[in-house]
């Protein structure tokens, strides 16, 4: 099978390379930024299509892997050409669903499949896609072939319901840039206390890690801690005088009451720091 991609940027570089690393013959790709395609196609490695319509007509499987606004504009490229046979046309986008390929033409199965993954910039020995979650939905007549390029990095396909897609992709910015915004507020609020740049730094990233290391062992609820679990209202409540000086404050306490539900949810008993956390 001949695969082809649409975009060369974080995803579908690496799709390309780490499939052709799995024994997939990659026909090659089309970006409109030309030194894009050229160093992608150089990592590979694999031809460059002056045109969509030229890639599409020389493979079998192709991948759009283009940003997420620039979908709709990739379909209506492909839909003003026939192609003779059929085709499996993928997107990999986290909030689309497939439907939006519908439009290309009757002559291709569509499917979205989705890294639930944060993805780097192509380079390394690593590959990214190993034994991650994929989130799918599309054709079923797609399905077997999705789930053979998932399994063979030892990932697992999850099909989600189109209706569900937004929702999914909102997961997804929680348990990556968002996560990440927690993180950076922890080295800033340590820099304001005193710490050096890379102190803070250190500590955010050891404290994370420990705690996700204990989420991974011992799973959510035995790895809660803090003065929320504790109902220590007292040292909550100097947590919210001392962020009163910072920007921080509104965010510490929506966490906080997301928290607390959490809490409560374990412990299977009510906690007194959520109706102070309510009354605010």
């Amino acid at each position: 099978m001949r695969v082809g991609f649409i975009g060369a940027g974080r995803v579908g570089g690496n799709l390309a390379y780490w499939m052709s690393r799995s024994g997939w013959r990659i026909s090659g790709l089309y970006d409109r930024d030309e030194a894009r395609s050229k160093a992608t196609a150089k990592l590979v490695p694999c031809g460059i299509f002056p045109a969509i319509p030229k890639l599409i007509k020389r493979t079998d499987l192709v991948f759009v892997t283009v940003p997420d606004d620039q979908l709709i504009g990739v379909v209506d490229a492909i839909s003003e050409t026939d192609y003779p046979g059929e085709r499996v046309l993928v997107h990999t986008s986290g909030v689309h669903s497939a439907s939006i390929l519908k439009s290309a033409g009757p002559e291709f199965i569509t499917y979205a499949l989705h890294p639930f993954q944060t993805i780097t910039p192509l380079g390394g020995n690593r590959n990214p896609f190993e034994g991650i979650i994929w989130g799918g939905e599309g054709e079923e007549k797609a399905y077997p072939l999705m789930n053979s390029i998932v399994s063979s990095w030892e990932g697992k396909l999850v099909t989600i319901r189109s209706e569900h897609k937004t929702l999914y992709h909102a997961a997804a910015v929680f348990g990556s840039n968002l996560l990440l915004s927690n993180i950076v507020s922890c080295v800033e609020l340590l820099q304001t206390a005193g710490f050096r740049e890379e102190e803070s730094l250190k500590a955010t990233l050891y404290i994370a890690g420990h705690l996700l290391d204990n989420v991974i062992r011992k799973g959510v609820c035995n790895s809660l801690t803090g003065p929320a679990v504790r109902e220590d209202m007292a040292t909550l409540a100097k947590h919210l005088v001392a962020l009163q000086k910072t920007d921080k404050l509104a965010l510490y306490e929506e966490a906080t009451k997301n928290l607390l539900n959490t809490i409560e949810r374990c412990q299977s008993k009510k906690n007194q720091a959520k109706e102070f956390f309510e009354d605010r």
